[in-house]
């Protein structure tokens, strides 16, 4: 096992792609992502490899529930996670090496803000707007 995980992680992490892994049940997931917003937002885009589908559908819907009940206060976070990479990255408009996912008015930031928004939702707000 630990021969197939080495295959598997070590050329991603030397490519230097910043990928983590973790054996969790879904509420033990459900709390890490309640702690660390940033756990959370990767878990927006979890999806179903293998074992039991019931798992990732019950994980999912209930990481959507969680983050449409708890926007308003996640929000505040949210912003200041993006503030800080565009601070970081900088403006797209603006940078010699432009950043497609990373700087400010890059498709990534809009991704970011819009994945967990209500499909089908009546409102033309995203959750960012003021």
């Amino acid at each position: 096992m630990d021969e197939l995980a080495g295959g598997l992680w070590y050329p991603l992490w030397d490519g230097g792609f910043k990928v983590d892994h973790a054996v969790r049940s879904v509420d033990e997931t459900l709390a890490a992502a309640a702690d660390d917003l940033k756990v959370a937002l990767g878990l927006l885009d979890a999806r179903h490899l293998a074992g039991d589908p019931g798992v990732t559908l019950r994980l999912r819907a209930q990481l959507f529930a969680t983050w449409r009940r708890d926007a308003r206060h996640r929000l505040p976070g949210l912003r200041a996670l993006t503030r800080a990479r565009h601070e970081l990255v900088g403006e797209l408009a603006h940078v010699s090496v432009p950043d497609l996912k990373e700087a400010e008015g890059a498709c990534g930031t809009r991704r970011s803000s819009r994945r967990w928004w209500p499909r089908g939702s009546s409102t033309s707000r995203t959750p960012t707007s003021t």
